[in-house]
């Protein structure tokens, strides 16, 4: 029920490698990119944030729905052009944030963070949204950009570690000197 569009626009990193996720057509459900087929993976008591980068296109909103933390579907809607989280769904339950902080140029970085009641596999997707609180998109074709989806063991979203080839794990590009020498990069 979407279309991406590669490299669309300036991502946060000053690349142009953002994407346009727009809602398709003819579709009255919202647009979404989904992780899914063998799915993501969650142990039992261990703490998970699931992030994207997002900014506003010809709508406000973009919806984070998961069903790993709980096992059942829990969706949040971010407001793209107030900063603000919005409506929450289910409305109640334990074990589980959401976040949205202001990255500058119109740029946020919408999050979800809890602690898996069970170990299962499950799904990430991330919903361009007419309304808050809404998965009904009648307008058929706003767009929202993307970049940078992340899901992590950690109780908040770290730095953006792209993946390129294989899973990263920890730091990369980091620059380090000693006693006051030059300092070099150095990466994971």
């Amino acid at each position: 029920r979407s279309t991406v569009t590669a490299d669309a626009t300036t991502a946060p990193d000053g690349t142009t490698t953002a994407e346009k996720l727009t809602q398709e057509s003819g579709q009255t459900s919202v647009g979404k990119i989904q992780v899914s087929g063998g799915g993501l993976p969650v142990t039992s008591g261990k703490t998970y944030t699931i992030s994207i980068h997002a900014k506003k296109g010809t709508t406000d909103f973009l919806a984070i729905s998961e069903n790993l933390i709980r096992g059942s579907t829990n969706t949040a809607w971010f407001n793209l052009n107030t900063g603000a989280v919005g409506v929450v769904s289910p409305s109640s339950g334990s074990n589980i944030t959401r976040a949205i902080s202001d990255l500058g140029n119109g740029w946020y970085r919408c999050s979800v963070t809890g602690t898996a009641d069970a170990t299962r596999t499950g799904q990430v997707g991330y919903l361009v949204c007419q309304s808050d609180g809404s998965s009904i998109c009648t307008s058929n074709t706003d767009d929202i950009y993307i970049w940078g989806a992340q899901f992590e063991e950690a109780s908040t979203a770290s730095t953006y570690l792209p993946t390129t080839s294989s899973v990263l794990v920890g730091l990369t590009d980091v620059t380090r000197g000693v006693n006051g020498t030059t300092a070099a990069t150095a990466s994971s």
